[in-house]
């Protein structure tokens, strides 16, 4: 048990020693730690766009509220694909420069937020 955990620290240190060799110690440890940041923000930005869907799609259909699509209703997954691509990704980006917000709908007296909604949605390229 010794002899692996020696080994393995050993090949762990020649690992970085490489690593610092060609890209620099310092820049070695940032890309290191970025990646790590970026995959774990990825998978965050995803799971709020995946729930704006949710959120969207179930709006449209109070009927399915709590339930799952199942295989066979094509045309619901289609649809609810259709607005994670576009009204999904619209409402993230608006509710991340608006966490004043928390949420809530756009009030019909807000007309300078529905502008602002509308050219995002004019700008998103899965809404095209």
């Amino acid at each position: 048990m010794t002899k692996f955990v020696n080994i393995t620290g050993l090949m762990i240190a020649i690992s970085a020693v490489l690593i610092a060799s060609q890209i620099g110690p310092v820049s070695a440890k940032e890309d290191l730690v970025s990646g790590v940041i970026v995959a774990q923000r990825t998978i965050n930005v995803e799971t709020k766009i995946d729930a704006y869907a949710d959120r969207i799609f179930f709006e449209r259909h109070p009927e399915l509220a709590g339930s799952k699509i199942r295989p066979g209703e094509r045309s619901l997954a289609r649809e609810w694909q259709e607005i994670r691509q576009c009204e999904a990704v619209v409402d993230y980006i608006f509710y991340e420069r608006h966490p004043e917000l928390a949420g809530r709908r756009i009030q019909r007296n807000e007309t300078y937020l529905a502008e602002e909604w509308t050219e995002i949605y004019d700008s998103v390229s899965g809404c095209q």
